[in-house]
Order: structure tokens, then sequence, then C-alpha cells
């Protein structure tokens, strides 16, 4: 079964709302960020690289040094996140390439998935990472309950 949302992009929110869930803009390491979240170091860097071009966390290189956002969890979105991790799905490949289908002005189906795509999207732009940050004790007691 094709995913509509990559674990690459899955993992980018994760980081992200972990990062929201940290006191007072506090910098953590990748190293630190990748064992809380369960990915391997250097699938974390990757990631965070990815965020960091998008303007979603601030990196920090150095012994004092870390991840952290580079705004308020309350101005970044689920839409945010997946727009910089290049996130490029859509339901239904009519909707993206007019080549695909031959009558989308009236086809029911077409005007189906248009719309539903266009209330996912809405729903991901109002979903503010603060609404789904999270820290180490809550991943702590998830791990508790495995």
């Amino acid at each position: 079964m094709q995913s509509y949302l990559t674990r690459e992009c899955d993992y980018a929110i994760r980081i992200t709302a972990f990062l929201a869930g940290l006191k007072s803009q506090k910098q953590l390491p990748v190293s630190e960020i990748a064992k809380r979240i369960h990915v391997t170091k250097s699938y974390a860097a990757r990631i965070i690289h990815v965020l960091k071009n998008g303007g979603i966390v601030l990196t920090t290189q150095g012994l004092y040094g870390g991840v952290c956002l580079a705004r308020d969890a309350g101005e970044i979105s689920f839409y945010d996140v997946m727009q910089a991790m290049n996130f490029k799905a859509t339901l239904n490949e009519c909707l993206c390439n007019k080549d695909v289908c031959t009558f989308p002005k009236v086809c029911k189906v077409h005007a189906f998935f248009a719309l539903q795509e266009k209330n996912l999207l809405d729903e991901l732009k109002k979903a503010k990472i603060s609404d789904y940050a999270f820290d180490e004790v809550t991943i702590d007691k998830i791990n508790s309950t495995k």
C-alpha cells in the first residue's frame, strides 16, 4: 500500500513536536533527539538538515550547540513542516496531471477528490505544532508502557 505521508515527513513532524515541548527554546544535540525519537543519528541529522533549510529549525554548532525551533511552535503548522520536507503527494493523479483525466470539468470523481484534498490541506495548515508538542517525560511514559 502506498502511503500519503513518508516516514521521513512523519519523523520531521515528530521531531518538530518534540522540540516544541522543550522548555524555553532549549537546544538539544542531534544525538539526543535521535535517541528520544527512536531513529538513527544520521537519519535524524538528515531530517534536521532539511528542516533547517526549510526555516523550521535552527542549529548551532559546538559544545553547547544543538537544535531548536526557528520560531514559535504556534506559528508552525503540520503543512509548514511537510512543505519544508518537500511534500508533493496528491490524493489522485488527475488532480496534478491534467493529461491523466480527459474530462476534469465535468467528472464528479475528480471534483470529489479535489474537495477532499483541499479539506485535508486546510486541516494540515490549521494543525499547529504547539498543539501536538511533547517532551521527554511523555516519551518515557510511552516507552515504559511497551
